[in-house]
């Protein structure tokens, strides 16, 4: 193909790289990027068509899924002044559903922050929400080191944050909790879903025992976290009760103070309670163990039949 040819417009003024774009060719593309247009001016990749469309306009405005690659390889031969404006909505966040690692960072150090935060159509995901459903979790990692704050706040229309996605997912996941228990603020670890669910609650009731004990011992973890009651009036302790993740239970057992081990849910049973009905007899040992513990630390001293 010669310069000229490649450049030359059709009857509705679609040159090569316009229709290669638009039906997402990315070998076709790069080879017209590399070879054509890195020798004529750069501002030859911007010229529109007899209908005010780009070629970055034309792949963004079918698939943004399917022409990623191309949106990307566009959006790298454009000069930097500027790009925020051209980058297409949502890229980010098929950047981060494809885990597209290097093309998420591009994008992050060009767009404006008001953009950072913007949504998949449907479920309202973020980047980072994206990022951890598809298990990218080096990805979500930079993401919630990069993202603003506000961002990191957000909530799917699920009403779950990014830090409920991560404490559900599993303890692939331990690092991203990290980074978010670093940046987000206090009252953010005790955010509640659509259930009235905590991060916490979810790790509990999931077993992610790393996810768990990365959320207990963030310096940002209050009491008030510890115990907070779900939609069912349950408390961390009494999913880890109910699910058998004694690991969890330890780890609860041995931060909460006294008060902390009597809650008791819309049933108005206890932990303990919940342990005895269901004869868990590890779970009942495990909790009379810490309470006789926290007593005798006040010089108190109570006697318990353990079962």
């Amino acid at each position: 193909m010669t310069l000229e040819g490649a450049l030359q417009p059709s009857f509705e003024g679609d040159t090569a790289l316009h229709l290669a774009s638009k039906f997402g060719h990315f070998n076709i593309v790069e080879y017209l990027v590399t070879h054509i247009y890195s020798k004529v001016p750069v501002g030859q990749l911007e010229k529109p068509n007899d209908k005010r469309k780009t070629p970055l306009q034309l792949a963004s405005s079918f698939c943004l899924n399917e022409f990623l690659e191309v949106i990307e390889l566009l959006l790298r031969r454009l000069p930097q002044a500027g790009l925020s404006e051209k980058i297409p909505e949502r890229t980010l966040v098929w950047a981060a559903k494809k885990g597209n690692l290097e093309f998420a960072k591009f994008l992050l150090d060009n767009m404006a922050d008001d953009r950072k935060g913007e949504r998949e159509e449907g479920t309202d995901n973020t980047a980072l929400h994206g990022a951890l459903v598809a298990a990218h979790f080096e990805l979500a990692e930079m993401l919630a080191t990069k993202l603003p704050i506000e961002v990191l706040r957000m909530k799917n229309c699920r009403k779950n944050t990014a830090l409920h996605m991560a404490a559900r997912l599993g303890d692939g996941t331990r690092h991203v909790i990290s980074m978010l228990g670093q940046r987000l603020y206090q009252d953010d670890l005790m955010a509640v879903n659509g259930d009235e669910s905590t991060p916490l609650h979810l790790a509990c009731t999931m077993g992610h025992y790393l996810c768990a004990e990365t959320l207990i011992s963030c310096p940002k973890m209050t009491y008030e976290g510890l115990v907070y009651r779900d939609s069912r009036g349950n408390t961390p302790l009494h999913l880890a009760v109910q699910w058998d993740n004694e690991r969890i239970m330890k780890l609860l057992l041995d931060k909460l103070p006294l008060e902390g081990l009597y809650p008791r849910n819309k049933n108005n049973f206890s932990p303990l309670d919940l342990a005895k009905n269901a004869r868990k007899k590890e779970a009942i040992q495990l909790i009379k163990q810490a309470m006789l513990k926290k007593y005798r630390s006040r010089g108190l001293h109570i006697k318990f039949r353990f079962f």
